[in-house]
């Protein structure tokens, strides 16, 4: 089955983008392998979370690659244009902890027709 990395939801009223920083003792990489989801041999390439306020817990997602580490699983993606990854998943997680797993977390939003992402603005006082 084919996906896309892409953010998206029902309708999409705000879209944007997102960085974070690793937290060196308590991460997604740490987290896959504590809970042995992700094997020796394979690399962490991209984390998905996805939440909804039906009350039901957020859905981690990990993407992996066999690569032994970050330098072959660049040369691996960087000769192909659809790579074949494997997706695990936690969703036994709280909020709280999903945000644990990251050092910092930024998450910019902006109305989908506005086109505001990647603009520089001003600030009023």
């Amino acid at each position: 089955m084919s996906e896309c990395f892409k953010a998206g939801v029902q309708y999409d009223d705000w879209i944007g983008e997102a960085a974070a920083d690793d937290d060196i003792n308590n991460s997604v990489h740490a987290l896959l392998r504590e809970r042995g989801l992700m094997k020796e041999g394979q690399s962490l390439v991209s984390v998905e979370i996805y939440m909804e306020n039906a009350g039901n817990p957020p859905q981690v997602y990990g993407y992996l690659i066999n690569a032994k580490d970050a330098d072959e699983a660049h040369k691996a993606l960087s000769k192909i244009d659809k790579p074949q990854l494997i997706k695990v998943g936690v969703h036994d997680l709280s909020i709280e902890d999903v945000t644990k797993l990251f050092k910092r977390l930024n998450v910019v939003l902006s109305r989908r027709d506005l086109s505001l992402i990647g603009r520089e603005f001003d600030i009023l006082e």
